[in-house]
């Protein structure tokens, strides 16, 4: 039996959305498993990731070893354009394969809800998945209950049809892990109502299409700054983009590196004077004109 499944990459942490808004976009990466009698293997894919413990092969076979579901061996074919490391869901896109790969291997029947709570529970938060699952803007959010396992509770948000976005990803990765790690563990009350106030903002930009409201909202006292350090050449780079009349707002992607552009419409003089700008900085930068994907994970 054959399983493909296409997943978009993801932008999340927009703004004040710490782990909780997260946007699809045009960029994918291609999971094709096989049932096998020889093992597990990886072919395809950046070459690092070619063994057993390739994260999607790894949550497919622990979702069908859980359910009683025991194959002789997995192979997987990966075709991949989303970057490692740079803050763009590369995790999230094989988490969701191997979810929905084990749900169509063991005939389970699981519906783009459970997908995503699953996705979720395995990755630990819901801002990247959620979006990979269903696809456009969402919010997700968990509902932890003494009495039983937290319940996940998503909604995809509306955003206007000409937001597009220009996605500029320099050459060094950054671990999850260690973004998240210099997060301080407490924050300012006043700084907590600083995000609780522009994320509405920010939402109601998005779906109107207003750009100054996008650019207002999109503020944030809870990660960006944080995640800005670990980017060589952010300020300049974020410096560059803002001066652009086109620019509507500048967000550390994920836990970075990816500076995330938003504006309204094809921008291609914009992504061509970003790249000017990126030339001769410590880094070098790849420049992606990108758009939200707004249809369901696709396998």
């Amino acid at each position: 039996m054959q399983v493909s499944v296409r997943v978009p990459a993801t932008s999340a942490n927009i703004g004040p959305g710490f782990d909780v808004v997260g946007l699809a976009v045009n960029l994918f990466n291609t999971f094709t498993f096989y049932a096998s009698d020889s093992g597990d293997s990886v072919a395809g894919g950046p070459p690092e990731l070619r063994t057993p413990d390739h994260l999607a092969l790894k949550t497919c076979r622990k979702l069908l070893m859980e359910r009683g579901v025991h194959l002789p061996g997995l192979s997987l074919e990966v075709s991949t354009e989303v970057p490692l490391g740079a803050g763009l869901g590369s995790s999230s896109t094989c988490i969701v394969a191997g979810v929905v790969a084990a749900g169509a291997l063991g005939q389970f029947g699981w519906d783009l809800y459970e997908i995503a709570r699953l996705s979720a529970e395995l990755e630990g938060h819901p801002d990247n998945v959620v979006p990979a699952v269903f696809g456009g803007l969402n919010a997700a959010a968990w509902q932890h209950r003494v009495d039983r396992p937290g319940e996940l509770h998503c909604t995809q948000l509306p955003l206007h049809a000409d937001w597009r976005l220009v996605a500029l990803t320099p050459d060094r990765q950054v671990l999850t892990h260690h973004a998240r790690a210099l997060l301080p563990t407490q924050i300012p009350q006043r700084d907590a109502v600083f995000n609780l106030g522009h994320l509405p903002l920010l939402l109601e930009g998005l779906r109107r299409g207003d750009p100054e409201l996008v650019r207002i909202g999109c503020q944030d006292r809870m990660h960006q700054s944080w995640r800005a350090a670990l980017i060589a050449d952010y300020q300049r780079v974020e410096q560059a983009a803002l001066a652009r009349s086109e620019t509507a707002a500048v967000y550390v992607s994920g836990a970075g590196p990816t500076v995330m552009v938003l504006t309204l419409g094809d921008q291609p003089e914009l992504a061509a004077h970003l790249q000017r700008e990126l030339e001769g900085l410590t880094l070098q930068w790849a420049v992606r004109q990108l758009r939200p994907w707004l249809e369901p994970v696709a396998g």
